[in-house]
Order: C-alpha cells, then sequence, then structure tokens
C-alpha cells in the first residue's frame, strides 16, 4: 500500500508540472490562435539560466527565481510575440507551425552554444532532497510539494481569470473578434502580449520544477520535448479549458508512474511505452473526442510576399552567414569538410 501511495504522489508531482506548462500553451492560444512549438525549449532555456544563477553563480535561491521567472520568462515571451509572432495572425497555419519549429531549434541550439551540452549540470531541489513531509505513510519532497501546490493555485487563478474577470474575456476576445475588442476600448495587441509573457513563465516554471523531480542532470533535448506532454494534456481540453486540460495531465503523470512501478521489469519495451504514453494519449485523444475544429470559423487567409531589396538581401545573408560561424563550435571536427585535414590524401583510397 505504501508503494501505491509513493507512485501516486509522485504521478501526481509529474502531472502537476504537466498542468503548469499545458496552461501556458492553451493561454497563448487562447489568444493569439498559434500553436507554439517552441514552448518546451522555452521552458529548456529558463531551466538551464536559473541553473546558471542558482548554482553556476551562487544566487540566492529567491533571487535566482526572480530574475527568471520575474524577469527572463515575461521578457522572453514578450520579445517572440513582438518580434515573431505578431506577424503570423492572419498566415496560414502550415506558416505558424513552420515559425514556431524554427525557433524551437533554433533555441535548443543556442542553449548548446552557451551550456556545452558535454558538461553534466545537475539542478537541485528547493531546501535539498532530504526536506520531506509525511504524507499517508508516504514521504513527499518539499520540493515536490511546491509543485503540487503552484499547479493547485494557478489552475485556481487560471480558471477564474477565464471566467469571471473582463481581463480573461478579453484575452479570449483578442483571436475570436479583435475588432470587436477594439471597439470595447481594448487593445488585442497588448493583451496578447500580456498572455504570451505569462505562458512564457508558465513554461520556464515548469522546466525549473521538473527537472529536479525527474532526477539527473539537465538535458537540453529531453526539455525541449516536454512540449510533447504540455500539448497531449492541453489536447484534453481542446486548447480551451483550463480544467480538463489539468485533469489530462494528471492522467498522464499518474499513468506513468504507475508503468514504472507495475510493468515487468524484464519487458524490455517498458521504457519506451512510458515514453511514448503522451504520444498515445494525443492519439487517443484526437480519435475520441468529437472531431471540431480548434476554431470555430474557417480563417480564409491571404498571404501576401514581398520581394526583398538588395541591402536587406545583403543584410540578411550577412546574419546568415554570421549564425553558420557562431554554430562552428558546436560542430564535430568529423562534420566539417572545408579544413585540410578533412580532405582525403591522394594515397588514400576512396571509401
Amino acid at each position: 500500500m505504501t508503494a501505491f501511495i509513493t507512485f501516486t504522489l509522485l504521478g501526481l508531482v509529474l502531472g502537476a508540472v504537466y498542468a503548469i506548462a499545458a496552461s501556458g500553451l492553451v493561454l497563448t492560444y487562447t489568444t493569439s490562435g498559434i500553436f507554439n512549438f517552441a514552448h518546451g525549449a522555452q521552458a529548456m532555456l529558463g531551466a538551464f539560466l536559473y541553473w546558471q544563477l542558482r548554482t553556476g553563480w551562487n544566487w540566492p535561491t529567491p533571487l535566482a527565481l526572480l530574475a527568471v521567472l520575474g524577469v527572463a520568462g515575461p521578457l522572453m515571451g514578450g520579445l517572440m510575440y513582438a518580434l515573431v509572432m505578431r506577424g503570423l495572425r492572419n498566415t496560414a497555419e502550415v506558416t505558424r507551425i513552420v515559425v514556431t519549429v524554427s525557433l524551437m531549434l533554433g533555441m535548443l541550439y543556442l542553449s548548446q552554444w552557451l551550456w556545452h551540452p558535454e558538461e553534466p549540470r545537475v539542478s537541485e531541489m528547493f531546501f535539498g532532497v532530504d526536506a520531506t513531509v509525511p504524507v499517508l505513510g508516504a514521504t513527499l519532497r518539499v520540493h515536490e510539494l511546491i509543485a503540487l501546490a503552484t499547479a493547485a493555485a494557478l489552475a485556481l487563478a487560471l480558471r477564474l481569470l477565464f471566467t469571471r474577470t473582463r481581463t480573461g474575456v478579453a484575452m479570449r476576445g483578442a483571436v475570436d473578434d479583435p475588432d470587436l475588442l477594439r471597439l470595447n476600448g481594448h487593445d488585442p495587441e497588448r493583451i496578447a502580449l500580456l498572455s504570451w509573457a505569462a505562458g512564457s513563465t508558465l513554461a520556464v516554471l515548469a522546466g525549473i520544477l521538473i527537472t529536479p523531480v525527474g532526477g539527473g542532470a539537465l538535458e537540453a533535448t529531453a526539455l525541449t520535448l516536454l512540449v510533447i506532454d504540455a500539448f497531449a494534456a492541453a489536447m484534453f481540453g481542446r486548447l480551451r479549458s483550463i480544467p480538463r486540460t489539468f485533469a489530462g495531465a494528471v492522467i498522464l503523470g499518474l499513468a506513468g508512474s504507475y508503468v514504472l512501478a507495475y510493468f515487468p521489469s524484464a519487458w524490455s519495451w517498458t521504457s519506451n511505452f512510458r515514453v511514448s504514453l503522451p504520444m498515445i494519449a494525443l492519439f487517443a485523444v484526437l480519435v475520441a473526442l468529437p472531431q471540431d475544429r480548434l476554431r470555430g470559423a474557417a480563417v480564409r487567409t491571404r498571404e501576401r510576399y514581398r520581394v526583398p531589396s538588395v541591402r536587406s538581401a545583403a543584410a540578411w545573408g550577412a546574419v546568415l552567414v554570421a549564425s553558420v560561424a557562431l554554430l562552428l563550435p558546436l560542430m564535430e571536427d568529423t562534420a566539417v569538410t572545408t579544413s585540410p585535414s578533412a580532405s582525403p590524401s591522394p594515397s588514400s583510397p576512396c571509401p
């Protein structure tokens, strides 16, 4: 019985973190109509930045959290919307997908440039691993208890925001009918900007919380793929309902924990099945739930492409060359074939 309670609590903690990340996806999609595939990459950058401040530079935990959650998270989301997402409002779905996936990959390689992937980095739990609280005969760490309490508070706050406040109603109207929103004295762009700042902060919070719970070192790719778990949870609520999103996240967390606990260790595919659970759940949700459109009415887009000037083309070409030069330190020597040592000698046989 103690083992069951222990794995149930672990599943609830994982579900709480998934719910925090998924609520950020719901928040940004509700106000802009753009599904942010870079959401997990934002969580990853926030987690690495917190590690740098807390462990690398020995900042106090409250100060590091304030800098990451109060400054870096909102700033990252606000800049992403102002510089990129704002221009995608009337574009086709495929354009939005390509842009957000490109941002995800860019953030991933940026993290590998700033924090070399071969150097291990361990993010510690709040108050340490020895700070525990007894719960129903099992033991729950204070860090895990903080994750549960934070998720519950966010679920309640977001529910009240969307249903009981004028700001929440304005957020839903920012993508449904922005012209009507302007007639009522609201600025859709400002509301969407605030929503993206808040969504980025939630992603960063999830990234900070989940790494100590899962154990091991910070890993850029694994944190970036947190968006898959968040996407599966958000689809339970059809990217609209906060309560159903949190319920879906809890189901995913419990399912993963129970697979780890009760599937026979002799089964070689157990770990792969646990990793694949979010995709399996996502497929099941898409098949089982009514297949209504995520947005009620079809939107016709007329994208117009402007031929760049010579000066603009030259400037962006220089940016591309500089970006490739910055990526060179991340590449293996065998992947760079421009050096004389990489060229085969005349006497060496061709493969």
